[in-house]
Formats: C-alpha cells, sequence, structure tokens
C-alpha cells in the first residue's frame, strides 16, 4: 500500500553506491526519513533535482516493516523555490533555515507552526533583497515558537510582525544576531555555527 505526504525537504545523504537517506517536514510539521533507492542513479524517478533541498515536493511511498526507513516511489515538485535556488546568498541563507528546522524538529511530532513559518519564509526569501534578515527574523519567529526566547519590549515588534514585513539595518540585525546567538548558546551549550 503506497501513501503521500507534501512537505520540504530538509536535508539529503548519500547511502550505499546509489541510496539516498532523506530528512523531510511533511505539512504537519513532522519529520520523517526516507530511503529513495537507486536516487542517484535514476534520472527517470528523481529526475530535474527533485531531491534536491530548498524545494517542496510531494512524495509517494510505501513503509513495510522489515525495512527501517520508509521507501520513496516517486517524488514530483511542487515549488522549486527558483527565486532562492538562482541567487547564492539566498542559497547559502535558505539553506541555514533548514539546517534550523532539522535541528528543531522531531520524527513522530506533529509542529504545524514549524512547517508554516517555514513555508512562508521560503515564499518571502525568493523575492527578499536581503535574505540575511529573513533568516534572523525566522530564527527569532522560531526560538519564541518553541518557548526558547522570550517576548521582550525590544523583540515584541519583531516576534509579532510577518516574516519579511520588517526591515533591519545592519547595526540592529547584527544585535538580533548576538542576542539569538547568545541565547541559542545558552539553551543548547553549542554555537549557532555549529550547526552548519
Amino acid at each position: 500500500m503506497s501513501y503521500r505526504r507534501k512537505g520540504f525537504l530538509l536535508r539529503s545523504v548519500d547511502y550505499g553506491e546509489s541510496h539516498l537517506i532523506f530528512d523531510f517536514l511533511d505539512s504537519t510539521g513532522s519529520l520523517q526519513s526516507f530511503l529513495a533507492r537507486g536516487a542517484r542513479a535514476s534520472k527517470k524517478r528523481f529526475g530535474g533535482g527533485v531531491l534536491d533541498p530548498l524545494q517542496y515536493i510531494e512524495l509517494t511511498y510505501e513503509k513495510k516493516s522489515e525495512e527501517s526507513f520508509p521507501l520513496l516511489l516517486e517524488a514530483r515538485l511542487i515549488n522549486a523555490f527558483e527565486g532562492i535556488r538562482s541567487n547564492y546568498d539566498k542559497i547559502l541563507w535558505g539553506a541555514r533555515v533548514l539546517k534550523l528546522c532539522r535541528f528543531y524538529s522531531k520524527e513522530g511530532l506533529e509542529d504545524p507552526e514549524l512547517f508554516h513559518l517555514l513555508g512562508n519564509s521560503m515564499k518571502v526569501m525568493e523575492s527578499a533583497d536581503e535574505p540575511e534578515t529573513i533568516y534572523w527574523h525566522f530564527l527569532a519567529r522560531l526560538m519564541a515558537q518553541q518557548g526558547d526566547l522570550e517576548r521582550t519590549e525590544k523583540l515584541g515588534g519583531l516576534l509579532a510582525s510577518p516574516i519579511g514585513e520588517i526591515q533591519l539595518e545592519a547595526k540592529k540585525r547584527e544585535n538580533l544576531s548576538k542576542v539569538l546567538r547568545r541565547q541559542f548558546e545558552l539553551l543548547f551549550h553549542k554555537k549557532l555555527e555549529d550547526l552548519f
């Protein structure tokens, strides 16, 4: 029996000679890992870079009890976010957003707010002039959503604003990045940059 899911491909890693294992955040905000047999060699089933990160895709898969990962049968591209993929800075900051999602998401634990925050951020980043600002705004909203950042007077407007609606000049962006880095390190005993 086959199943379908829509979501974001967060990361893929080589497995064996021609396979891929990839992490996928579905529309419920739940993390799941899939095995794509022969994905590195099969242009027919997985052509056009459909299994590259920074894309919104629909998967068809089956789950066999003896398999450790659900087996990917087919992947269909829904949104390639070409506005991100055609700009090096946007690829860099978009990839960091995905790594943060991978860090915060949990297998089997639904978090639809995380999924929606990611989707909105990717849409805004496509046309953003300052992708770094989108990244820091995303991180602030994500940490607040997860209970890792208190709403202070300084952050109140940022946390209440939709992604991309606040412009941060370089000095304010630098100050925000210091606050978020410090809070991340206090909570997780690692530097934010260690994720990348």
